[in-house]
This record gives structure tokens, C-alpha cells and sequence, in this order.
């Protein structure tokens, strides 16, 4: 029973797919019509599934949409490291201000105590 279900959902999902790559291919290739999020992933889990083959409108939309999500993932980690960075600089530049705050008022001590001793 629980295989018929999934054949179901399948079949459903290919023709969604079907569908949706044909009004892609006819609206010039629009990014704006690649599924992403929730349904790129449930394309990805049945693709792996999936043991027939697409036809080549199929195969371009898959392709496309896989870019697509492989560039959001490399935009997504240059944004974390960029962020990672910048805190980085952000600690050292608070760091390096703490020690010129020490080093000054150890040198104002130091200018008291020789001022003191030479009374």
C-alpha cells in the first residue's frame, strides 16, 4: 500500500515537473519559475528515486534549478565568511584599541610617579 502511495506521488511529482519545465522553456528560461526551497529538495529526493529518464526540456529545467541552488549555497557561505570576517576585524580593532587604552594609562601612572619623585 505504502509503495502505491509513493508511485503516486511520483507520478504526480512528473507531471508537475513536466509541466513546469514546458511553461519555462516557453516563458525564454525564467529563473523566476525554478522551484526552490521545499520543492526544489522534494525534486532532489525524487530524482534520486526516480529510475526513467527526462526528456531534454526535463533534464535543462533540472539543471537549471540545480545551479540555481548551488549558487544560493556559495552566496550563503561567502556571506557567512564575509560576516565571520568582519567580526574578526572588529575583535582585533577592539582588541588593539583596549591595549593603547592600557599602554596610555600606564604612561600617565608612570608620568605621576616620576612627577611625585622628582618633588
Amino acid at each position: 500500500m505504502r509503495w502505491q502511495t509513493q508511485d503516486t506521488e511520483g507520478a504526480q511529482l512528473r507531471d508537475q515537473l513536466r509541466q513546469a519545465a514546458q511553461l519555462w522553456k516557453e516563458r525564454r528560461e525564467s529563473e523566476d519559475l525554478l522551484w526552490t526551497g521545499t520543492a526544489f529538495k522534494e525534486f532532489e529526493i525524487w530524482r534520486e528515486r526516480y529510475p526513467g529518464g527526462l526528456t531534454a526540456t526535463e533534464e535543462a529545467y533540472a539543471r537549471a534549478m540545480t545551479n540555481r541552488a548551488e549558487r544560493a549555497r556559495q552566496r550563503r557561505r561567502r556571506t557567512v565568511a564575509g560576516t565571520i570576517a568582519a567580526l574578526l576585524l572588529i575583535a582585533a580593532g577592539m582588541t588593539a584599541f583596549g591595549i593603547r587604552a592600557k599602554v596610555s594609562e600606564r604612561r600617565a601612572e608612570a608620568s605621576k610617579l616620576l612627577a611625585f619623585g622628582a618633588v
